[in-house]
């Protein structure tokens, strides 16, 4: 009996050891293969929200941080970007992401940081009816090349099997924003009527109508930092 317990008490005094010399050798630990086994793998997604600049090109990168227990082995990564219309491998630096560690991808993308966040104003004009002093509005649109968001999916495998997802909608891209006539509240239709001679246009009564992305300006910087955060948009 005192022989099997001291076999017992000398088997556990190796293991310490053995584990405390391969963590402080490799990491590992005796308990990560059961950790691996009963423990999902958990990784996060976190794009940078301004592209990295290198080899006179443009990146958005893409990082991802091992928050699980366990290692995640033969990591893949597939992507889609705005107009793509088929999935893409990322090109990672390891096969494998350890626990706590951090690993990312990079996809060469053609973005203007300079976009405007602001389109050109559309005008509505003011004409009072000078037989019954009703108003009559006309519209004239505005086409304008502004920033605008391109939506990145990303998909994280482990071997084969899916372990997370994003999508992520990445700024910087720039695309054509019409602002047209849906219909004015409070006036009439200028090109419906066909007297025209009697509207007389009220300059004074112009307006002017914008549309702005403060989401985009806030990644930017163009915004104050406290108003950006008070608002809930992001920062760089």
């Amino acid at each position: 009996m005192k022989k099997s317990i001291k076999t017992i008490l000398w088997t556990i005094f190796w293991t310490i050891i053995l584990s405390q010399l391969l963590t402080a050798i490799a990491g590992w630990t005796i308990v990560d293969p059961i950790l691996n086994l009963i423990m999902p793998a958990k990784v996060d997604i976190e794009p940078l929200t301004f592209p990295q600049l290198h080899d006179g090109k443009q990146w958005i990168r893409v990082n991802l941080v091992n928050i699980g227990l366990s290692d995640v082995d033969s990591i893949n990564v597939d992507y889609k970007l705005c107009s793509d219309d088929e999935y893409k491998r990322g090109v990672l630096h390891s096969l494998t992401l350890k626990r706590d560690e951090k690993d990312y991808f990079e996809v060469e993308y053609d973005l203007n940081t300079n976009c405007s966040i602001e389109t050109e104003p559309a005008i509505i004009k003011v004409y009072k009816n000078t037989e019954n002093n009703k108003y009559y509005a006309k519209f004239l649109e505005s086409v304008s090349n502004v920033c605008m968001y391109c939506f990145m999916d990303i998909r994280i495998y482990e071997g084969n099997k899916e372990i997370t997802n994003l999508t992520y909608a990445f700024p910087f891209s720039e695309g054509n924003l019409t602002i047209s006539n849906t219909g004015i509240s409070g006036f009439l239709d200028y090109e419906q009527f066909k007297n025209k001679s009697q509207l007389v246009y009220q300059k004074d009564m112009d307006i002017k109508l914008y549309i702005l992305y403060p989401s985009t300006a806030c990644i930017r910087g163009d915004f104050e930092r406290e108003w950006c955060e008070e608002n809930n948009y992001s920062i760089n």
